[in-house]
């Protein structure tokens, strides 16, 4: 987990470097923004911070437990 946020960081920092303009344009809503656009990404957004922690629980129980069940397939490494 920590590599994948220290990666999300460099590459916020490159994409700040490289394109100021997009990472400030893309960074907060603009003016003319879609009611539905909000409401949109005001579930997207949580779901993809919560995807990483939820993830590595996820595969941390299945190695506490042991092998999955027949037929199912675990990405956990």
């Amino acid at each position: 987990m920590a590599v994948v946020i220290l990666a999300f960081g460099i590459s916020a920092v490159l994409l700040a470097r490289v394109n100021p303009i997009i990472f400030r344009a893309r960074s907060r809503f603009q003016p003319g923004t879609k009611r539905w656009d909000k409401v949109l990404l005001s579930v997207i957004l949580p779901a993809m911070v919560a995807i990483i922690p939820l993830c590595s629980v996820g595969c941390r129980s299945v190695s506490l437990v042991g092998r999955p069940a027949l037929g199912h397939v675990s990405h956990c490494s």
